[in-house]
């Protein structure tokens, strides 16, 4: 999920997730500190250290508070013993140098957890930490998705990429967009490449998640990928890179109308976008006839950005509603009138895939449902919870859901997506009343979130959108 900070009143800070969490790569650079040994401690419950006492009571308390922050905030109410067994599982899979038994300890309360978590710490002083980030990554292995793990160090050596947008199409993954300048780009991949392995790992039954992942890794490091390109296959060995890509692009189209591309909502997406719109203005010596907003593969971004960029366009109404666990964490964020240099006239296009997501799709379904503009494309991500970051230990928080996003016309933002008002299946447009879409099956039947990749010269998509814009 993508991360989007708002400062709030309420109980907790609400976000929106975007960004892939690096858990694999910290866990591992974590478990790599560790002294093999071949030592191992059994038996009945150990009676802790009374001089590690002190040491270890403000490392346990760390983990008791964010399990109790846990419990009270998640979307639904949770059972504490399930944050506590699963706790317990977590630090037993810890690969530790001095092995302890601690299968004595059921986990059903608080204090099971905490004697546990002190024999761990009294037998291995030294890692205190892992056994720490074990405890939460066991309850992040029992709730995931729900709840997910970040490593939140600015360290360029766990963002590193290669500059793609991975789909999944019917259990395969697909390259459905390229960052421009990108090693995706220079070492020649293309839209539509279907990826079977990365690191000579084969992919099939892999969950998106964990594909994003494995291509994430070190600056520099090379990732070997196995392709398959019009029925052949071939390998491509890419060298990973910082990825800085500007949030908003734009160019003037012929008959005075102009693109915009929105890759991700952050804090510089406004005013990239008003300085965008104010330089298409000019070189079109005028208004614009028409603007087309391209927020394809855009995963969302930061909720207070997501909702600054929708009011530049919108003059009055809802634009979301965030819907907590409890009514005091509901909040409303409404456009604000006469707030917008964009003029209300303007037609707008909204370019929309399956891979659209979250406060993208929030945008979207605020500009189509207060009929600001029409959506074109493939139904959209359909990735409707917020969630709550919370700081655990240096370099490490904990990603929960705990709210829904609620959509200007009532509905809540599903999980099966946003229907767009001109559907591209099988490569043609075809016009839908997306009133009458009620279930998955029906929205899937009529517009699969993806049906066929278009080449960057042969856009359906973009096609159909000049064409709107044509329209009197």
């Amino acid at each position: 999920m993508i991360k989007l900070k708002l400062r709030l009143t309420t109980p907790a800070a609400i976000v929106i997730s975007r960004f892939r969490d690096c858990l694999q790569v910290s866990i591992f650079i974590l478990l790599t500190t560790a002294t093999l040994s071949c030592s191992t401690i059994s038996g009945s419950k150990a009676v802790r250290y009374e001089n590690n006492y002190n040491i270890n009571q403000p490392k346990y308390d760390e983990v008791k508070n964010l399990v109790t922050s846990i419990h009270s905030t998640f979307i639904k109410p949770l059972d504490i013993r399930l944050l506590t067994k699963a706790a317990l599982k977590g630090m037993s899979d810890i690969n530790l140098p001095v092995k302890v038994d601690i299968s004595n300890y059921a986990g059903d309360s608080l204090t099971d957890l905490r004697d546990a978590f002190y024999y761990l710490c009294d037998n291995n002083p030294q890692h205190i930490m892992e056994i720490q980030v074990g405890a939460i990554q066991g309850i992040v292995n029992f709730f995931y998705p729900q709840i997910k793990l970040l490593n939140t160090n600015s360290n360029p050596l766990i963002t590193a990429g290669i500059g793609v947008v991975i789909q999944m199409m019917r259990d395969e993954f697909i390259v459905s967009s390229i960052l421009k300048d990108s090693p995706a780009q220079k070492y020649g991949l293309l839209r539509g490449d279907r990826l079977l392995k990365i690191d000579n790992r084969d992919l099939q039954g892999f969950k998106l998640e964990t594909v994003v992942d494995l291509l994430q890794g070190v600056v520099d490091s090379p990732v070997n990928l196995t392709i398959e390109r019009d029925g052949i296959q071939k390998q491509v060995l890419i060298t990973r890179v910082v990825l800085n890509y500007p949030a908003v692009e734009a160019s003037l189209k012929p008959n005075g109308n102009g693109y915009v591309r929105i890759a991700k909502f952050d804090s510089s997406t406004k005013t990239l976008l008003e300085q965008q719109l104010s330089e298409l203005t000019h070189s079109n010596n005028g208004p614009l006839n028409g603007l087309i907003i391209d927020i394809r593969d855009n995963g969302g971004g930061e909720l207070r950005s997501v909702i600054n960029v929708a009011d530049q366009f919108l003059d009055n109404g809802l634009i979301v509603e965030i819907r907590g666990r409890l009514s005091t964490q509901t909040m409303r964020f409404m456009a604000s009138i006469n707030n917008s240099d964009v003029p209300a006239n303007l037609k707008l296009v909204v370019l929309v895939n399956g891979q659209t997501g979250e406060g993208a799709e929030i945008f979207a379904a605020a500009l189509r449902d207060q009929h600001r503009a029409t959506l074109i494309g493939t139904t959209t991500q359909g990735l409707n919870m917020i969630s709550t970051v919370l700081p655990y230990i240096d370099g490490v928080a904990v990603n929960l859901v705990t709210a829904v996003a609620i959509r200007s016309n009532g509905n809540t933002l599903s999980h099966f997506g946003i229907v767009p008002d001109i559907c591209i299946n099988d490569t043609k447009p075809i016009m839908l009343n997306t009133q009458q879409y009620q279930t998955p099956d029906e929205i899937w039947n009529a517009c699969p979130s993806e049906t066929k990749l278009f080449s960057m010269t042969n856009d359906v998509v973009w096609q159909t959108a000049i064409q709107k814009l044509l329209e009197k």
